[in-house]
C-alpha cells in the first residue's frame, strides 16, 4: 500500500494525467482531488500493487509536465496486525 501526493497545475485539459488514471484505475483504491487555487490542484491516491507497476505509474506522472511536486510514502500492511 502506498499514497501518491501530487501537487500540479492546472491546465485545460491534462490528458496525460487522465490516460495515467485510467490505464492504473486498478491500482488505486482511492482518489482525492482538491483544488488549491485557480492555478493549482492537489491529488492524492491510495494504491495498492507490485512495486514495478507502483514505479511506472509514479515515472509516468514525474513525466508529466505540469507536475510541480511529487510526494511517495509506502505502507507495508501486514494482515495479522490488521483488526
Amino acid at each position: 500500500m502506498a499514497t501518491i501526493t501530487v501537487l500540479y497545475e492546472k491546465t485545460e485539459k491534462n490528458e496525460e494525467l487522465f490516460r495515467l488514471q485510467h490505464e492504473f484505475s486498478d491500482m488505486i483504491a482511492a482518489y482525492l482531488h482538491s483544488h488549491l487555487t485557480e492555478s493549482s490542484c492537489l491529488e492524492v491516491m491510495v494504491v495498492k500493487g507490485s512495486p514495478k507497476r507502483l514505479k511506472s505509474l509514479v515515472d509516468g506522472l514525474k513525466a508529466n509536465k505540469p507536475v510541480k511536486q511529487i510526494k511517495f510514502s509506502v505502507m507495508t500492511a501486514n494482515e495479522d496486525r490488521l483488526v
